[in-house]
């Protein structure tokens, strides 16, 4: 089994209690690189790589995880969310996780409930895919958005 950052923290993030939730194939974890406040990522706890290779109950477990996941992020209290990233600052995993980290803490929308989600997910290289293991992103939206669609319109446009 290939090991990657996903593959060999599950024990370490397990035992520390940073899970969000977990079922028997899925887990999820609040993002160590974070886009936004409460960006959280689920993951599959077997190595896989793109969604093609997932049984239909490593599907339907992820799906679930990802409405889990959501729910335990809407009922966080204030003390857990703002612990999570002055951590993060403290003792950040990767060189840019300190200032996602501070800009998070500034963000004057940290702590207002989320009100709907956008997920995303790179599957290979080209696609943006930095860990080669599959897995889910979870944006927690507080306002309005692009929308997913929108947002790759644009980045399309751009091009």
């Amino acid at each position: 089994m290939e090991k990657d950052i996903f593959c060999s923290l599950y024990p370490v993030w397990k035992k520390e209690g940073k899970m969000i939730c977990e079922n028997e194939s899925t887990y999820s974890i609040l993002s160590v690189t974070p886009a936004m406040p409460l960006h959280a990522v689920i993951i599959l706890k077997r190595h896989v790589e793109s969604n093609g290779d997932l049984s239909a109950k490593e599907a339907s477990d992820l799906v679930s995880a990802i409405k889990k996941t959501f729910e335990v992020i809407q009922s966080m209290d204030s003390e857990k969310i703002v612990g999570f990233y002055k951590d993060l600052e403290q003792n950040p995993p990767t060189k840019e996780s300190a200032g996602f980290a501070q800009a998070i803490l500034a963000d004057p929308d940290i702590l207002k409930k989320p009100v709907g989600y956008n997920t995303g997910t790179n599957v290979g290289k080209e696609a943006g895919q930095l860990v080669n293991h599959y897995h889910v992103h979870l944006f927690p939206i507080r306002k309005q958005s692009l929308g997913i669609v929108t947002a790759m319109r644009n980045h399309y446009q751009k091009q």
